[in-house]
């Protein structure tokens, strides 16, 4: 399986950089994520993840550095939340990490509201 990545700066800034690598099973997201179209932006995402925890894999260490995201983005989120939940349900090592600004409230609400819809655990990295 080959790694995915999406360089900083792509589209002005309007959509994360990710970095994911498949050899490791570290996966970071980052930058703010309002992308004009959001399902075909995150469908090669989605799918990445999909096929990595299908791979024979037994571990992901996903990691979110996203500051802001729009209502159609929270919800791609969402999906791949769910399929991290669906892997650690098989008896998968999934760790989850939210880095984000101390004092950024929309972003720790955010965060609050994915981990209580998914169930999973969401853990907060300060800086």
């Amino acid at each position: 399986m080959k790694s995915f990545n999406i360089p900083k700066g792509t589209d002005t800034g309007n959509v994360p950089w990710v970095d994911f690598d498949a050899t490791q099973g570290i996966c970071k997201m980052g930058g703010e994520s309002l992308p004009e179209n959001t399902l075909a932006f995150y469908k090669p995402i989605i799918e990445w993840v999909e096929n990595y925890t299908q791979s024979g894999s037994s571990n992901i260490h996903f990691q979110f550095f996203l500051r802001y995201i729009s209502t159609a983005s929270s919800k791609s989120i969402l999906n791949i939340l769910l399929i991290l939940k669906q892997f650690k349900e098989q008896g998968n090592n999934t760790l989850i990490e939210w880095h984000l600004e101390d004092g950024d409230l929309d972003v720790e609400e955010e965060i609050d509201d994915l981990s209580m819809e998914t169930d999973m655990d969401i853990n907060k990295v300060y800086f």
